[in-house]
């Protein structure tokens, strides 16, 4: 989309912090709230593609609540664990006007970004582990920046939307998280001079910032490694459906991904992720992408190309 559309949308979406709270599985609940708005009985969910919903505990746990065959969306919208994560949702955009690969967008201009934010829960104890200027983020990514917003926190995840009102389709172009992977990175590093002082008992300046950094990972990250493409992901969804009002939506699969946006993201997230959220592969391609030459003269290359779609 052009960039002053992109920009629009987000001067008309509330400006002040958005909490979003996840815990394990908790898109299960959220995407049955949306499918089945009113009052539905299992035995239709159990006919539907969302079945597979039905299996998730949290799921589960609701049903027991109600001792009967009828949910309704508040019942699964209220659905609650306090082991969860408070995070902050932020938008920006990311993209260029012209015909650049540098964006991984499928067609020109530029993608509306959600991103999905720390909150205190996590920076309090990373910032007294990791007493010093330091994060796991490069700022030449679409993540927030200070003085971009009154606040700030650093960025664990985004996801990159495209989309076309007039023909009601979003697309999820990306998500993706620099703080997982680069955290890993100095972790397992981290780790392997630990392991090393311990046997050898030799001496290295760095040795307590080491410590720090295992000890964050192991103790305060380690639960966000499981849970944030989830999140990110259903914090995708709402958004697209509860604020931008579009109910069908595409997503990439990796091949055709890959060939779109000349990139090699992890599978896991264009396979296991979408299949987990009831996306169906199709051959059908967002109408709005076919309107754009500069997508088309990559797509024509692709063999036997795919994508993954969700109506709601």
């Amino acid at each position: 989309m052009k960039k002053p559309d992109a920009e629009e949308i987000i001067h008309c979406l509330p400006q002040d912090k958005t909490l979003f709270y996840y815990f394990k599985d908790r898109y299960a609940p959220l995407l049955l709230s949306k499918v089945f708005r009113g009052n539905t009985t299992v035995a239709d969910i159990k006919k539907s593609r969302f079945s597979p919903l039905l299996s998730k505990p949290v799921v589960k746990q609701v049903l027991a609540n109600m001792g009967g065959s009828v949910l309704s969306a508040d019942d699964l919208l209220y659905s609650w664990d306090p082991s969860g994560k408070q995070f902050l949702l932020t938008l920006g955009t990311w993209g260029a006007d012209k015909c650049d690969y540098y964006y991984q967008t499928s067609r020109r201009g530029h993608n509306l970004v959600l991103r999905l934010n720390f909150s205190n829960q996590h920076d309090s104890p990373f910032q007294k582990l990791i007493n010093r200027n330091y994060w796991f983020n490069n700022t030449g990514h679409p993540v927030l920046v200070k003085g971009e917003r009154p606040y700030f926190r650093q960025t664990l995840a985004w996801a990159r939307i495209d989309l076309d009102f007039a023909r009601g389709e979003a697309l999820i172009e990306e998500v993706q998280s620099d703080w997982v992977k680069w955290a890993r990175y100095d972790y397992l590093h981290a780790k392997r001079k630990v392991s090393c002082h311990t046997k050898t008992n030799c001496r290295c300046s760095q040795m307590d910032w080491y410590k720090a950094v295992v000890q964050y990972y192991e103790s305060v990250l380690q639960p966000y490694n499981d849970l944030w493409a989830e999140a990110m992901l259903a914090a995708t969804v709402n958004f697209i459906v509860d604020e931008l009002g579009l109910r069908r939506i595409y997503y990439h699969t990796h091949e055709t991904g890959k060939a779109v946006k000349r990139c090699n993201p992890p599978r896991s997230l264009y396979a296991e992720l979408p299949r987990k959220f009831c996306f169906k592969k199709t051959s059908e391609v967002p109408v709005f992408l076919m309107e754009d030459r500069f997508f088309l003269k990559k797509y024509k290359k692709v063999k036997s190309p795919s994508w993954y779609s969700l109506a709601i």
